[in-house]
């Protein structure tokens, strides 16, 4: 079964309409039928006879194979046949001569030769927002017939997305993915908003030794609460989970936003440990007692900023922590602190235009870090201790850390020798262990990490002509105090630098037995994107927890919000 974009829209049908505005030529240019071959298989995806010349990453190409003949009834000459799309394929990479595409659909087996034609037959919807465009509905279905518009009710799914909304018309493919985004002038399109996403190579990295998985082989009940998943969580050895029922996980109340940042401990000191939550734009504190979900402030960010992380320290050492958050603001970074004073909780903005970070140093505890960001990359030089005199954050010793390191990819941890090691996640979600002097020991042969916190990075145009990727905020790895790492796992859409969607994800626990990072539990899969996550006593019974920020349902163009909860695992020792 094809994916389908999960949409709750009004689709219009086609409505007769007179002196229709002509469909721009660039429209019909950017979904114009253009055919190729089929080279051939590399690993699980094909290569095709078309390049950059013919093709843009998120193109669907049918896989056609021919048809019934159509002959001249005078002449009797064969005029073509009519291929029938056997199935699509879409475009994940581009290069000089050729192309990598990959199946939508996985009981699609392309053979070596097989005809492909862009946009050819291609499922298609459009939908109308607001309504008044039946005229451009008409317009797209004339001048772009090569596509298979739907009607509302048709049993195939649409692969193909038109969609007209605050004076634009957007085209996505499956997964969200944007092709297209046209201004709009007098109800019809003018030119185009953006141009089509660039290729982004996926790592075609080796393993150093392939990475072992192993199978959970307890399945040990949950604790019981007022709010419960259906599916207990299975791990093993440390950290798994206490008793033997199957009650389900304490979950939160849905809160809307996409969760950036997740904290625990005690803020106000009242001897009560709060979480601390924030989202892209707003920060929530809250308190777990007996079950029970209490808000105790919500913190709005100013307008214009997103929150990129958040931590909590006590820098100060009065007692209480501290909040200390990376915020952005048209491309520029500004930090920001909340703090407990005066029986509420104050926004600081801390003057500084730095990457923060707390993290656990071998034989230094929990400290804060900063990083600057650059002209050409997002992270620039060797992160740097983060000291505070009164409400000022001051830059400190720097750490010595291995080439490509950034403050939000890394943990260090030791090994049963006592020496220090990196666990590091690359630019292309693959985990790695490497020394401090920078060899690499192992790498993963699956994706780890997988990050839906970004901004676009802004620099001089002296500096560079090309457009640089977006700045990614990596999600966190995390020292286990029983030993080994943390790391989250989310899986989904990673072709396009600019365009992440993770829809399933998972938290797993590893160590290093000096030659490869061994599985040692994980959570069962959550339906959604894991976007942070804590070791704290999380509920205030005085025992540590594993507490989780998942992001449960997407952002749906304006009709619905990002919506995100809480949930709470209690662990053995």
């Amino acid at each position: 079964m094809y994916p389908i974009l999960k949409l709750t829209l009004v689709f219009m049908m086609c409505l007769p309409t007179l002196c229709l505005a002509a469909l721009p030529d660039r429209i019909k240019a950017d979904f114009a039928t253009i055919e190729g071959h089929i080279i051939m298989p590399i690993g699980e995806e094909y290569l095709v006879d078309l390049d950059a010349a013919n093709l843009h990453v998120g193109d669907i190409l049918a896989l056609l194979m021919p048809g019934e003949k159509v002959i001249d009834p005078v002449t009797k000459e064969v005029l073509g046949t009519l291929d029938v799309p056997k199935g699509f394929l879409q475009v994940v990479r581009i290069k000089s001569g050729y192309s990598y595409v990959t199946p939508m659909n996985t009981e699609v087996i392309p053979n070596n030769g097989d005809l492909v034609r862009r946009f050819s037959q291609v499922p298609t919807f459009f939908a109308d927002v607001q309504g008044g465009h039946s005229d451009l509905y008409v317009n797209l279905k004339s001048e772009l017939s090569q596509l298979d518009w739907l009607n509302p009710g048709d049993k195939n799914k649409a692969l193909l997305f038109f969609t007209v909304e605050n004076d634009k018309l957007t085209v996505t493919a499956t997964e969200d993915i944007l092709l297209q985004s046209y201004s709009m002038v007098t109800g019809q399109p003018v030119s185009p908003q953006m141009p089509f996403l660039q290729s982004t190579a996926l790592s075609q990295s080796k393993p150093k030794e392939k990475f072992l998985e192993k199978t959970a082989k307890d399945i040990l009940g949950i604790f019981s609460s007022s709010s419960r998943m259906d599916a207990p969580l299975p791990l093993t050895g440390f950290g798994t989970v206490k008793g033997q029922g199957q009650q389900g996980v304490w979950s939160s109340p849905l809160m809307e936003g996409q969760p950036v940042g997740l904290a625990v401990n005690d803020l106000d000191s009242d001897g009560k440990q709060e979480i601390a939550i924030a989202f892209d734009k707003k920060l929530l504190i809250a308190r777990v007692e007996q079950g029970k979900f209490l808000q105790l402030a919500e913190i709005d960010i100013p307008t214009g900023q997103q929150l990129l992380s958040l931590d909590e320290i006590d820098l100060d050492n009065n007692g209480s922590s501290e909040l200390y958050m990376t915020a952005v603001t048209d491309g520029k970074l500004s930090s920001l602190s909340v703090e407990y004073l005066n029986s509420s909780y104050q926004l600081n903005s801390m003057g500084v235009n730095w990457f923060l970070r707390s993290i656990e140093l071998p034989g230094e505890g929990k400290v804060l870090i900063g990083q600057i960001m650059g002209e050409e990359d997002g992270f620039y030089g060797q992160p740097f201790k983060v000291k505070r005199e009164g409400q000022q954050l001051i830059a400190g010793e720097k750490l010595n850390l291995p080439a490509g390191v950034n403050i939000y990819n890394f943990t260090p941890f030791t090994d049963e020798d006592n020496r220090v090691l990196y666990a590091v996640l690359s630019d292309t979600d693959y985990l790695k262990v490497i020394t401090p002097g920078g060899l690499e020991l192992w790498e993963s042969d699956t994706y780890f990490g997988g990050t839906e916190v970004q901004f676009e990075h802004k620099t001089s145009s002296s500096i560079r002509d090309e457009e640089p990727p977006p700045v990614q905020i990596q999600t966190r790895l995390l020292h286990n105090p029983a030993g080994g790492i943390l790391v989250a796992q989310n899986d989904g859409m990673r072709y396009f630098k600019r365009y992440r969607v993770y829809k399933n994800s998972r938290l797993i626990s590893l160590s290093w037995n000096k030659h490869t990072l061994v599985e040692n539990w994980r959570t069962i899969d959550l339906n959604g994107y894991l976007g942070d996550y804590t070791l704290a006593d999380a509920d205030n019974d005085g025992e540590a927890e594993l507490i989780l920020a998942v992001k449960t349902k997407h952002k749906v163009l304006n009709l619905q919000s990002d919506k995100s909860a809480l949930f709470i695992y209690e662990l053995t020792h």
